[in-house]
């Protein structure tokens, strides 16, 4: 809830920006704090809320993470008619939701916590003992001497390297290939709708557990790299949106299985502090990989 205020803030905040450095911190700083402190939490405890359906529950919920892709041409439409600072007035107003949705969360505690504090069984687990405890908030260092997480969180940290080279960068290449101004973002919108069907679909089918959730994940990550292989060959417009279909359907599909393979990982009860750590691998990755692929295509074109 305090991230939905301070999203708002941040987005209101930016409509009186007079210069570059003041939106780093309006629209950067603030406003990404803001949603890391929206979306960590309430990834961590959808997790704890289910088990058998955990991929599934995951994949529904970060659909709405793809779609935002998908509302491209109506920020660009806001921007046209209202200017970009009623545009941010407007969704700042627009994500002040999120303190509602927040309200609608309710930490549990789950018989394992109980377990993982003492695991003596002399004492039997009351329910009515167990909805009244109180977690303990600590980092869990332990984290790191676990070889098998950090293998999993130094593979997501390669994943998100690449994760928005594609949307940041498709729709100025479309343009630099001659593609309609008005034709260029739908390729957004093609890619984001694809990623939240993916991101249920996926979820889904991981459930089914006809193959391990790692396997489809390491699926999904094999076809977004076969399909940015063949990016180049994508010259015409059709050609373009078949990859944007590609890109979302591949990004979706693993981005789907993060939080339920940290859970099988670590386990539930330290799932919220792992999770938290692969989030900032994560975020390296995102912050590091549009910049670098910007300044390798300046060296190409100039």
């Amino acid at each position: 809830m305090v991230g939905g205020v301070l999203s708002c803030l941040g987005l209101v905040l930016s409509t009186f920006a007079n210069s570059i450095l003041y939106l780093y911190f309006s629209l950067g700083v603030l406003t990404g704090l803001s949603y890391a402190m929206v979306f960590a939490p309430s990834v961590a405890m959808l997790g704890r809320y289910f088990d058998k359906r955990r991929a599934l529950v995951n994949g529904i919920a970060l659909s709405g993470s793809g779609a935002t892709f998908a509302l491209a041409p109506v920020c660009q439409l806001l921007e046209q008619t209202y200017g970009w600072r009623g545009a941010l007035l407007l969704l700042g107003g627009v994500t002040l939701n999120l303190c509602v949705s927040g309200a609608l969360l309710r930490p549990i505690v789950l018989a394992a916590d109980v377990v993982s504090r003492d695991p003596s069984p002399r004492t039997p687990i009351e329910p009515e003992s167990i909805s009244h405890l109180t977690h303990r908030k600590h980092f869990d260092v332990t984290l790191l001497k676990k070889r098998r997480f950090l293998l999993f969180a130094s593979a997501d940290l390669l994943s998100s390297f690449s994760y928005l080279i594609p949307y940041v960068h498709v729709v100025p290449c479309a343009r630099y290939r001659g593609i309609d101004e008005t034709k260029a973002p739908f390729l957004l919108s093609v890619a984001g709708i694809t990623e939240v069907l993916a991101r249920v679909f996926s979820g889904w089918f991981s459930d089914l557990k006809i193959i391990s959730k790692l396997h489809v994940y390491m699926m999904f990550i094999a076809l977004n790299a076969l399909a940015c292989f063949l990016f180049p060959l994508a010259t015409s417009y059709p050609a373009l949106l078949a990859y944007s279909v590609a890109m979302g359907t591949c990004t979706g599909g693993f981005r789907a299985l993060i939080m339920p393979l940290v859970a099988d990982t670590v386990g539930v009860v330290r799932m919220p502090n792992a999770f938290g750590l692969t989030l900032v691998c994560e975020g390296v990755g995102i912050l590091l990989g549009p910049p670098v692929a910007g300044i390798k295509l300046s060296f190409i074109l100039f």
